[in-house]
Formats: structure tokens, sequence, C-alpha cells
């Protein structure tokens, strides 16, 4: 048996023993990081002592997920470089994939891979960015002797071996190097409605408007789904704290659908989504457009506020993102910009609802 099989495997054995689950995840969390610490301070060095001119971002599908917060995490870490007018060569690594993208079919598979190209279109600057989709030989042999000598590969270890996927520290190191900069630069590299609304196709609402993420997804991650009774109270609260505005439940169709079934059916008025917006991408314009976000269990769709100066609460596992501030996770985040951690064995509790007003 393959030895790094047999440590996995004794490694899967040991953690369910809580004493030593509890000393492995800090010793996990410790090394992240450390690793994500000098990670950031090997790119701030090269940008100050070696003037780096050009960066290759990676997003390998034989190691990274196809889900689209994980992605987008890699995808602003390039924005980074790209504000700060670096050329920044984005590839996207195709032909293999990871197990979990078994879990869609071809043709969602097809369409998500479409949604990460025109994502990573619509977010960089093509005065600084060009964005490819290579196979893994044609990356080796484009960029592997272009490292160091031309080129700025991040994670770069991690990367040549396929062992280190970039999403699982993206974040965290974006928010280490944005701390290193004024207010002005995280401006810029911030989103915002006014720099996205002329790239999509959308319907805005006439009245303002607050959004709120709800998740429904029969294929992966039904423990994360909201149920109808979280549904009910979280209306309620929202109600109360936003009664000049329209609610808007940001899903895909299926969960539009789901929702729009329940508030029917509870006599409640909502606005949803996807009888404005074709697309996640064009979901993300509408919160950024909206007077405040709110979400449970997080969801791929909360990148957009989390980047971004407009006020939100999201309630979620920091799996890849370390604390920065209580109540924050982002460097740029202001006093309503919240991120609550879920309680562990709790699927829901009374300090998971909204508390941001209007007022």
């Amino acid at each position: 048996m393959n030895f790094i099989l047999i440590k996995k495997l004794i490694r899967k054995i040991l953690v369910t023993i809580p004493i030593v689950r509890d000393i492995v995840t800090y010793r996990d969390r410790y090394r992240k990081r450390t690793f994500e610490k000098k990670e950031s301070v090997r790119i701030l060095n090269s940008l100050d002592v070696y003037g780096i001119q050009k960066v290759v971002i990676v997003y390998d599908y034989s190691i990274s997920p196809p889900t689209y917060g994980d992605y987008f995490d890699v995808l602003m870490l390039a924005r980074y470089f790209v504000t700060l007018e670096i050329n920044v060569d984005f590839v996207i690594i195709d032909g293999q994939y990871r197990e979990d993208w078994g879990l869609s079919d071809k043709k969602s598979k097809s369409e998500m891979i479409l949604l990460h190209i025109n994502s990573a279109k619509l977010i960089l600057d093509k005065s600084y960015s060009n964005i490819e989709v290579l196979q893994w030989t044609e990356f080796k042999k484009k960029y592997f002797d272009l490292v160091d000598s031309e080129l700025y590969l991040p994670c770069r270890d991690g990367i040549f071996t396929r062992t280190i996927p970039l999403y699982a520290h993206a974040y965290n190191i974006t928010n280490y190097l944005c701390a290193e900069h004024d207010k002005d630069f995280a401006d810029k590299f911030l989103l915002s409605y006014e720099m996205l609304i002329d790239k999509v196709e959308i319907t805005m609402p006439t009245k303002p408007y607050i959004t709120w993420g709800c998740r429904y997804n029969k294929a992966w991650g039904q423990d994360r789904n909201l149920t109808e009774i979280e549904f009910l109270k979280i209306y309620s609260r929202l109600r109360n704290l936003y009664p000049g505005h329209e609610i808007m439940v940001v899903s895909d169709l299926i969960g539009c659908e789901y929702f729009k079934s329940i508030a029917g059916q509870n006599n409640i008025q909502c606005l949803f989504s996807k009888d404005y917006s074709n697309n996640l991408f064009s979901d993300g314009v509408l919160i950024l457009g909206s007077a405040y976000f709110y979400i449970l269990r997080g969801g791929g769709i909360s990148v957009f506020p989390e980047f971004s100066r407009m006020p939100h609460e999201i309630v979620r596992l920091l799996i890849h993102r370390s604390a920065w501030l209580d109540g924050r996770v982002a460097s740029w985040a202001s006093n309503d910009q919240v991120c609550r951690p879920l309680l562990p064995g709790k699927h829901f509790d009374s300090s998971y609802l909204p508390t941001i007003s209007s007022a």
C-alpha cells in the first residue's frame, strides 16, 4: 500500500478520538496560517525587491473543487496583482478532475467551467490579464522553465507537485496582502455594483431592496440547506429590520422555485433572483446593488459581499478563512460587514439571526 494512503488511513482513525482531533485541528490551522503568512511575505518581498513583472495564478481542477466560492477566492488573488497593474496569466488546468466533480453531470460540469472562464473575464482587467485553459502537459511545457526567472507563481511547490491547491490558501493570502495597502487601493481592488452593472444583463428592482442568500441543493451539502422553519424565522427578522425594503431571495433556479413555494404557502412577499438574473455572476451583481445581504451557512454567492464595501452578515464555517478581528474576517471589513462562525453541533441558533438594521 502507498505510504501516503497509509498515513491518511492512520490519521482518519486517530481523529475519531476527541482529544486527538482537537490537537490535530489546532496543529493543521497553525501550519496553514504559518504557510500563508510566509507566502504573503514572499510575495511582498518579491514586489519590493525584484519588481515582479508577471504572475501566474493557477486553478487546477485535479486538486480543486467545482464550487464557485473556492474558485472566486483564487480569482480575487489574481485581481490583487491586476489592481497593482502587474500582468497576470490566469490559468485553469483542465482535463483531470477532483473526485467531487463527479457529483455533477456532463452538462453541469460544462456550465461551471464556462462560468469560471466568464467570471475571470469580467473580474480581471484585460489590459493586465490573460486567461487560459490548458492541459497539465501544456502548462508544464509553457511555464515550468520560466518560474522564478521571468514570472512569479504563488504556492509554487504545491502547484508543481499538484499537492497543495491554491484555493485553500488564496483568501488568507489576499487578506494579508491587502492589509499592507491603504484604503484607496482597497477601493480599487474590491467589487461594487457600479463596477459590474454594465458587464451583465439583469433587470433591477424598482424599489429599495435587501438580498438574502438561501441555499437549497439536492445534489450535495444537503446539511447546509436552509430549512422551512429557518426560512420563516429569518424572514420575520429581516422584515422587522428592513420594513421599507423589498426582500430578495438569492438562489439558483431550483432554490428559487423551492423557496417561492414556501413563501406562497405562508403568504410571504419576496422577490426572487431568478426573476431578475439568469446566472450566478448576475446574482452577485444583484447583491452588490442591494442595501444589505444576509446568508446562513455561507455559500459561494457570499464572495460578492465579502469582497465589497456593502453591509452584510454571513454565518458560516471558517474552513479556509482565518478570523482577522472579532466579527470580521477581512482586513478591509468595516463594522457593518460581519462574519459569524457556526457553533459546533448546532444546526440553528438564535444568535445566527440577522442583527444589522437600516437605521
